[in-house]
């Protein structure tokens, strides 16, 4: 479905890893997309993980966009443990802080959108955000967050960023 609909990235979620991760790369391939991760590290090297790219940037209508992956740190224990002990889900903000200060100090991006698997909620009266995506909201400077997660519908702002999430298995568009 992914490669019908002409996906260019994803960010790695929880689910990616139910299967163990040795079907990620396989995936991607079929799919012809890259999976995104900037803040998962393989606790024997500490180094990212092999396997996704921290960022990709897309031209589109000339504009250069900076598309960072962001995972949940909650993965570690959201999905099987055994599949996920040699990781580390380092903390989001800091990722996304270093890598969207890299793209724009080097020229590589015009925008920096977090493409994420971090959660978020929408108060249906408030139209308050909330969740780990408002979170990184208040602690970076992006152009926009994608969320995901949480499997709701979002679209408002935090701290002037654009957030929005697009339900779950292709329900709705964010």
């Amino acid at each position: 479905m992914l490669k019908s609909i002409g996906i260019t990235a994803s960010a790695v979620g929880n689910h990616e890893f139910d299967w163990g991760i040795d079907k990620i790369e396989g995936w991607a391939k079929t799919g012809d997309f890259d999976f995104l991760a900037s803040n998962i590290y393989d606790k024997t090297t500490g180094q990212p993980v092999a396997w996704a790219n921290p960022y990709k940037i897309v031209t589109v209508g000339g504009v250069k966009i900076g598309l960072i992956g962001l995972t949940t740190p909650e993965t570690a224990y959201k999905t099987k443990p055994d599949i996920v002990k040699n990781l580390e889900f380092k903390d989001p903000a800091v990722s996304a802080e270093y890598w969207s200060n890299y793209l724009k100090t080097n020229n590589m991006a015009d925008y920096v959108i977090a493409l994420t698997h971090l959660g978020a909620a929408q108060d249906s009266k408030t139209k308050e955000i909330t969740g780990e995506a408002a979170e990184l909201a208040k602690k970076v400077k992006l152009d926009g967050i994608i969320a995901a997660h949480t499997h709701l519908t979002v679209s408002g702002t935090v701290n002037n960023i654009p957030i929005v999430e697009g339900y779950y298995n292709g329900r709705t568009l964010a």
